[in-house]
């Protein structure tokens, strides 16, 4: 009797910790509430979904890695196809940055890419602040300016 009081007291723990984690405070339904503008959105299968308002997924385009942008209006990703330039030795791959809106999956455009730079690597992207510019972590560190589609230089942390 004493293990099932013990089981039954950490299934009640458990499930408790599991709908306050995925709740607002003060709420009892254990779906994620949307507590922002940023857009729910994932990959599977090399697919990115955004979740619509009634929970179900829109399937937007081709790609990984899917980052929405600080305000939601934008949602960059990753595809990582073969370099049409690649002539043998190195990595046959080119890791690209795209750009897509998560209402409708308009607005899709590449915004940069890394040559040789996908086999072994776990890319890392990363939007600024004021949502102006990308951070690609790869191969290397690169970054673009989102309205303008260049590359720039990030000033370093030591002035």
């Amino acid at each position: 009797m004493r293990h099932l009081s013990i089981t039954v007291l950490l299934v009640s723990v458990l499930a408790g910790c599991t709908s306050s984690a995925t709740s607002p405070p003060g709420s009892s339904s254990a779906t994620p509430a949307r507590t922002s503008a940023l857009p729910r959105v994932y990959e599977r299968g090399g697919t990115i979904f955004v979740v619509a308002d009634d929970g179900s997924p829109v399937a937007l385009t081709r790609g990984l890695l899917p980052t929405p942008s600080p305000d939601g209006t934008m949602i960059a990703f990753l595809q990582d196809p073969a370099d049409p330039h690649y002539h043998g030795g190195g990595d046959p791959f080119v890791l690209q940055v795209w750009l897509i809106h998560p209402d409708d999956g308009s607005g899709l455009r590449k915004l940069g890419q890394q040559h040789e730079c996908c086999i072994g690597v776990r890319p890392h992207l990363n939007w600024s602040a004021d949502g102006s510019s990308i951070v690609l972590k790869a191969i290397r560190e690169q970054t673009w300016d989102v309205g303008t589609g260049e590359s720039v230089s990030m000033p370093s942390p030591t002035g």
